[in-house]
């Protein structure tokens, strides 16, 4: 991977990848990226940058912890180690 830096071209040292939107489906994503860089055996380094509205990251607004136990939908993310 190449950048461009003025009128040269310079190799990249890290790709860069953003998650936007950080809730349940943003869980599955990560969890699939991090499978497919280890199944490729990956050695440029990477950033993952993670972006999302609030604090609630992996529960999205459905499953936000901070609900009253009657409206939470589900097994609540931040239980899950990944």
């Amino acid at each position: 991977m190449v950048r461009r830096k003025g009128n040269k071209m310079q190799a990249a040292s890290t790709f860069n990848i953003a998650i936007i939107g950080v809730g349940p489906r943003g869980l599955y994503g990560f969890e699939r990226l991090l499978a497919q860089i280890k199944k490729r055996r990956l050695k440029q380094p990477i950033a993952i940058h993670l972006f999302n509205q609030n604090k609630f990251f992996w529960a999205g607004n459905i499953y936000r912890s901070d609900q009253p136990p009657y409206l939470i939908m589900n097994y609540a993310n931040k239980n899950i180690n990944i």
